[in-house]
């Protein structure tokens, strides 16, 4: 699973991304942060990750800082009105849900380009995780639609693709498969 930190000193604003991140990109792990400075503590975890991080919170020395990391990925969030600037890194606080998760879109799909350049070989894109982990956990066409801001139409093709890259046709299968690959872990589907 991959690792999202949300860095954000506003409990409203931080729970907020928090649960739209985690409704509509359901292959990352998110982690919620007050501080750089608690990210910086996280050794475990600061490679192959993206950080949203409210510019407030980011100092020179820390923006040098993270450029020591080549493997993460930075969005701030700005409380500018989004109509004075067009920035794709940027996430600004008025903008609507459907804009803020097409940028994180964008930003996500560069990320796993990024990865795929390295050793890790990946099967299924990212979109295709996020599909595959609704079905394993029992969603209909429409409700994946309706979660991913998709047409059913749409769902029902990235289904087939998964099928066809997998050789399952089974809902079973792809749950079983979502397991091994801990695109959903057994909690989530009640195996405790």
């Amino acid at each position: 699973m991959k690792d999202i930190f949300i860095i954000e000193n506003s409990f409203l604003i931080r729970s907020a991304l928090q649960k739209l991140i985690s409704e509509h990109f359901v292959s990352f792990q998110i982690h919620e942060m007050i501080s750089l400075k608690a990210f910086f503590a996280n050794k475990g975890k600061r490679n192959n990750c993206i950080i949203v991080i409210n510019e407030c919170l980011l100092t020179e020395k820390d923006e040098i800082e993270l450029a020591k990391f080549k493997e993460i990925n930075v969005v701030k969030i700005s409380c500018e009105k989004a109509a004075q600037m067009n920035d794709l890194k940027t996430i600004f606080i008025d903008e609507e849900p459907v804009t803020i998760i097409k940028k994180l879109n964008n930003l996500l799909d560069n990320f796993q380009k990024v990865r795929k350049s390295g050793n890790e070989v990946r099967i299924l894109s990212r979109r295709e995780e996020d599909i595959l982990k609704y079905v394993a956990l029992g969603l209909t066409n429409r409700e994946i639609a309706d979660k991913l801001f998709l047409s059913a139409h749409t769902v029902i093709t990235h289904r087939k693709n998964i099928s066809s890259k997998l050789g399952i046709k089974t809902i079973a299968g792809f749950t079983v498969y979502a397991l091994l690959n801990k695109i959903i872990l057994p909690s989530d589907i009640g195996l405790n």
